[in-house]
């Protein structure tokens, strides 16, 4: 009975144990679906905030094109109202020719002239030159930041496999640049005009950008440009573009390339303002780390400039004073 009794004790000591984990075990459970909870919650806060954030922007928006709309209506209004004049006059004009006299004619044709010359003279409304932007700024999306690059000598350069860069295009940090191979790039040499988008300088892990390249027409219409653009996700050395961009036989005959040059813009941005400012803040770092350890050289370069002066002054008092030991010994 002894024995028995010891091996229960036992085994109701590891139960108890065992319950208590379970209770344990319930409590983490229950602490976890909470957490669960409070997660999802956090959630749906944020995006109600930005739902809420969007139509605020919206209305700005809206408000904007209002603005826009009236002042067009404005425009559209003066012009009509100019057009009906003109119209009446062309009307009154062409009754006297064709209905008045000869005799008629002549006694009103002075009348008839300053009639149109002063039409005539009379300013175009403003609204013709000054039209009103399409253009509403975005509150998520921040704009794009644009270099151009011309390739002059172009058939000099097709003639070379090597690639050639455009001068550099610095944000925040940030260092793009065009890599273009004039006769393209691989199995398309020969064939079609490549183009590349290079992160030459940078953050250290790899991120999203999105960044558009034109080739600009030189008839100066824009309807004609080429353009392509996308989102890749960039690391330093990285390029990403288009092997195919351009037939090579069509730049001529289709207006891209006049007196042997060819001009390209191309276009980065961050996808968002949080993407900015990040890059932003990290550009501000590194430049703090630049300027605390230029600033520590300086501190070094000082200590070691004082260092020196302080010798060179020992030495210099010590051959005084040897001069003067001299003196007084031949005084003596």
């Amino acid at each position: 009975d002894d024995i028995y009794s010891q091996h229960v004790g036992r085994v109701r000591e590891e139960v108890a144990l065992l319950r208590r984990r379970l209770m344990e075990l319930i409590s983490l459970g229950q602490e976890l679906e909470r957490n669960v909870e409070s997660v999802r919650a956090a959630k749906d806060e944020r995006v109600r905030e930005i739902r809420n954030a969007v139509e605020l922007m919206i209305a700005r928006l809206d408000s904007q094109l209002k603005h826009k709309l009236l002042t067009l209506m404005g425009h559209k209004n003066a012009l009509n109202q100019e057009t009906e004049q003109v119209e009446q006059l062309l009307g009154t004009i062409e009754s006297q020719l064709s209905t008045a006299t000869k005799g008629q004619l002549i006694a009103k044709s002075a009348e008839l002239l300053q009639m149109a010359s002063v039409a005539n003279k009379k300013p175009m409304p403003s609204f013709v030159t000054a039209q009103v932007q399409p253009h509403f700024q975005s509150e998520i999306v921040p704009g794009y930041d644009e270099k151009s690059f011309t390739l002059t000598h172009f058939s000099s350069l097709q003639r070379k496999a090597d690639p050639v860069y455009s001068p550099p295009l610095h944000v925040n940090g940030l260092s793009w640049r065009l890599k273009v191979y004039p006769d393209g790039n691989g199995v398309v040499r020969g064939n079609y005009l490549s183009v590349f988008l290079e992160l030459s300088a940078g953050m250290p892990e790899t991120s999203k950008y999105e960044y558009r390249v034109e080739m600009v027409h030189h008839g100066r219409d824009t309807n004609k440009n080429i353009v392509r653009e996308f989102a890749s996700d960039f690391e330093v050395g990285e390029c990403w573009g288009y092997n195919r961009f351009f037939r090579l036989d069509l730049l001529a005959s289709e207006g891209y390339l006049c007196n042997d040059s060819l001009t390209l813009t191309f276009q980065v941005r961050a996808p968002t303002f949080f993407q900015k400012c990040r890059d932003q803040q990290w550009y501000i770092q590194h430049l703090q780390l630049v300027q605390s350890q230029h600033t520590a050289q300086i501190s070094e370069l000082r200590t070691r400039i004082a260092s020196n002066s302080s010798s060179g002054a020992g030495a210099a008092a010590g051959s005084c004073g040897a001069a003067a030991g001299s003196s007084a010994a031949a005084g003596s």
